[in-house]
């Protein structure tokens, strides 16, 4: 069971392990703005799926403006999938994630067209793949969803929150 929200509208600090249904409860169901919500869990339901699809087994960090009660509706849902590195040094592998990744910078050559952010499920999802296990590396995104940003995307000095888990 998902913790209450501090009087900020923010999770507790922490990683908390939760289920689709609980995310849905009380991030779409019992949160302002629940139209918008509804689209972004919809999208981060079927990304999920596709990810399963793809991936046997893993993780998924969830994070973002969708992970709290702020004034503003949530943008989209930020979302880092700790995938096995043995199978995200296949090629295959690899290649079936490529349009579920957040990618920066984009050139298309016909016609051509630069992009300077390209999201998946139509910008719905913030996407991310990380190897699983480098305790670094997951230090360095644990840091970065437990950052508080306000309205405008600055990051507010000294205060953390928490972000939420789902494990297949």
């Amino acid at each position: 069971m998902l913790p209450a929200l501090t009087p900020d509208g923010f999770l507790p600090a922490g990683r908390h392990l939760t289920t689709m249904s609980e995310i849905e409860d009380l991030f779409v169901k019992r949160a302002p703005h629940q139209e918008h919500r509804r689209l972004l869990f919809m999208a981060l339901t079927l990304y999920m799926e596709q990810v399963r699809g793809i991936l046997p087994t893993g993780a998924a960090w969830i994070d973002g403006g969708f992970c709290s009660y702020k004034s503003s509706p949530p943008g989209d849902v930020d979302v880092a999938i700790l995938a096995d590195p043995a199978l995200l040094a296949d090629p295959i592998v690899r290649s079936r994630l490529i349009p579920l990744r957040t990618h920066m910078d984009v050139h298309i050559m016909n016609p051509p067209l630069a992009i300077s952010r390209l999201q998946p499920m139509g910008g719905l999802i913030d996407g991310y793949v990380i190897p699983a296990g480098d305790a670094a590396l997951e230090a360095v995104w644990d840091n970065n969803w437990s950052r508080v940003m306000d309205d405008a995307g600055n990051i507010v000095a000294g205060a953390i929150k928490g972000y939420l888990e789902v494990i297949w």
